[in-house]
């Protein structure tokens, strides 16, 4: 039976030594988390979602020590795509999975976002159109993006020097666009198969190495 939904509201300050866990895994009301506050996590978060939609609202003034792990499941709701904002966050490590949702997923980090170590977002169990909007200072070695079978679109602008950076969408007609604030150690795009589009505000010369696969 669906109750409605099921709302966590961070207003004021809340400071956990150890891990921060919030799993949903049993629900199948729709899921919001937002913050308000602050939220400081002395080690790891994780997010385990259930089969409503999850939106995430967990930026500004939300800093995790270590990894932050956020696991979207899959929604049986149709309704809007399963959100994680997470502009402004500061955390040690990030790792986004979403599951196949009526709605598609879609994960932010915009240019106050800080994350020390690698980033991973893996979209690829998505049939629907997902979403990834990439911006910010990432200061790992290893950064993935994986999308599904349907129509996705990643925005990559990140400032991340030390970090080798691998995308690989799936089937259908994919967009990347890779913006002009972008710096890594070295990227791979490929596009999967489909007729793909790339906006490259970058643009040639390339300040980093660049290899880019299945574009037509």
């Amino acid at each position: 039976m669906d109750r409605g939904i099921n709302y966590f509201e961070i207003d004021n300050a809340v400071n956990v030594l150890g891990n921060f866990n919030m799993i949903s895994s049993l629900e199948v009301e729709d899921t919001l988390l937002v913050n308000h506050g602050t939220l400081t996590v002395g080690a790891n978060m994780n997010y385990i979602g259930g089969n409503g939609d999850d939106d995430i609202t967990a930026g500004a003034g939300v800093s995790i020590a270590g990894v932050l792990y956020i696991d979207l499941a899959e929604s049986t709701k149709i309704a809007n795509p399963q959100v994680v904002d997470l502009s402004g966050l500061s955390a040690g490590r990030l790792a986004v999975e979403g599951g196949n949702s009526p709605g598609g997923n879609e994960v932010v980090t915009d240019a106050a976002t800080s994350i020390a170590g690698d980033v991973s977002v893996v979209f690829e169990n998505s049939t629907m159109p997902n979403t990834g909007i990439l911006l910010g200072s990432y200061g790992g070695v290893n950064g993935t993006f994986r999308g599904g079978s349907a129509q996705d679109s990643l925005t990559v602008g990140a400032i991340a020097a030390s970090m080798n950076s691998v995308v690989l969408m799936g089937a259908d007609s994919d967009t990347i666009t890779l913006e002009s604030t972008a710096s890594f150690a070295s990227a791979v795009l490929n596009f999967g198969d489909g007729i793909d589009v790339f906006n490259d505000n970058l643009g040639m010369p390339y300040p980093f190495p660049v290899v880019i696969q299945n574009l037509p």
